[in-house]
């Protein structure tokens, strides 16, 4: 762990209980823990919003993409007789 032998982690932990007492000690590894966990979930929700983010777009449903193609000549046809009206109003009103 960390090129640490057992020696040295029965002394690190020795000293920190010589340092912070017996009562300290649980408290502060809660809050350890909870601070790793914590950083966790947060690299976590990040990592998936980024692949999320990426991701290639979902293929668009067939059908209607084929239907909205037949109706696209229709929707032309009338709103060009709608423009036309449009122009001929602001012509007149520009007039008076």
């Amino acid at each position: 762990m960390f090129g640490m032998g057992p020696g040295e982690i029965v002394l690190i932990l020795i000293a920190l209980l010589v340092l912070f007492g017996a009562k300290k000690l649980p408290e502060i590894g809660k809050s350890l823990g909870k601070g790793l966990r914590e950083f966790k979930s947060a690299t976590s929700e990040i990592s998936n919003s980024i692949s999320n983010e990426y991701q290639e777009p979902k293929p668009v449903n067939n059908a209607v993409t084929v239907e909205a193609k037949k109706e696209t000549p229709s929707v032309e046809n009338n709103v060009k007789p709608a423009e036309n009206t449009v122009k001929k109003d602001q012509s007149t009103e520009n007039k008076s």
